[in-house]
């Protein structure tokens, strides 16, 4: 990432002139042909040996050119006329729209619920496995350990893949903005505290870690298209970038009193660990339980007010 920021440059792709076909453009840059383009082309090439041009090759040659040429100029006019509809957000103007403290709570607390319970499933883990077993295996413990991390990971990956077609149905088809999707992202992660809460037996703990993984993969899915529609696309960069501290914020404060639990109910203070299962950690989930019901009510919220702009832009 470092290495691109200096050598990454952005090459602007020019459009195909009225009074061309496919001649090459300035900085050696030849328009790729597509569909019966390409044909028409590769007849024109081959117009030497050929006796005279048949009707198929006179009907392809032209007028795919001419349908080629409308195509890119009405795609770029919509590019641009869609450009033109969004916002353009960015810099001090940023930090002076509601919007953008409301999405920062949003992901400040999901992603802080997130972070929070990645970073220490190792610990959760160990006290579940270590409660009432007085065979305690050090190898056997790392095991569940690796496998709730994978578990997580799979989910992550899920959420990911699963927020981006939930959102387009929820815009498409239900005619919501995209910003109720963060309702289905804050209810996840309810779920997922409410599982691990419940949950007792280290065998059991993948369904809190496979739901949290989902919720949090969804979470980074959904929220940089909603800081797309919300502030631009000019900006994405910058605004994104700022709306990403949050975790930040949210994992070094709920990380934070998870580590003060634990230590509550250690054994040996000097050793930071503790083996009495649930008890170990489960105030804390219930904290973030509770956030996340209020990042659940600000995702209402910013559906709402997400859909009140809109209304008053189509009047």
């Amino acid at each position: 990432m470092l290495v691109g920021l200096f050598i990454v440059r952005p090459v602007p792709l020019p459009l195909p002139s009225s009074g061309t076909r496919h001649d090459t453009t300035t900085e050696g840059y030849n328009p790729i042909p597509f569909g019966d383009a390409e044909e028409a082309e590769i007849d024109a090439e081959d117009a030497d040996s050929a006796p005279l041009l048949s009707h198929r090759s006179y009907h392809l040659s032209e007028p795919s050119s001419a349908v080629e040429m409308n195509f890119t100029r009405s795609l770029s006019r919509e590019r641009g006329e869609e450009q033109d509809r969004m916002p353009n957000i960015h810099g001090k103007q940023l930090w002076l729209t509601p919007d953008f403290y409301l999405i920062l709570t949003i992901m400040g607390i999901c992603s802080g619920t997130g972070v929070m319970y990645i970073n220490n499933i190792g610990s959760i883990s160990q006290a579940l496995y270590a409660e009432g077993n007085p065979m305690y295996d050090v190898l056997e413990a790392s095991k569940w350990q690796a496998a709730q991390v994978s578990t997580l990971s799979i989910g992550n990956f899920a959420g990911r893949i699963l927020i981006g077609p939930i959102s387009d149905v929820t815009r498409h088809h239900l005619y919501l903005p995209r910003a109720y999707s963060l309702c289905i992202v804050s209810s996840l992660f309810i779920i997922s505290q409410a599982f691990a809460i419940g949950i007792s037996s280290v065998q059991s703990l993948w369904m809190a870690s496979s739901l949290l993984g989902l919720a949090y993969g969804s979470l980074f899915g959904i929220c940089p298209t909603i800081v797309i529609e919300w502030f631009g696309l000019a900006h994405l960069s910058e605004n994104w970038g700022y709306t990403a501290l949050a975790p930040l914020i949210g994992g070094n404060l709920f990380s934070l009193m998870f580590g003060r639990n634990i230590d509550a109910h250690a054994e040996l203070p000097s050793e930071h660990q503790c083996f009495d299962g649930r008890e170990c950690y489960v105030d804390s989930l219930k904290v973030t339980m509770v956030a996340c019901v209020i990042s659940l009510g600000l995702s209402v919220w910013a559906g709402m007010r997400d859909r009140q702009k809109g209304n008053g832009g189509k009047e």
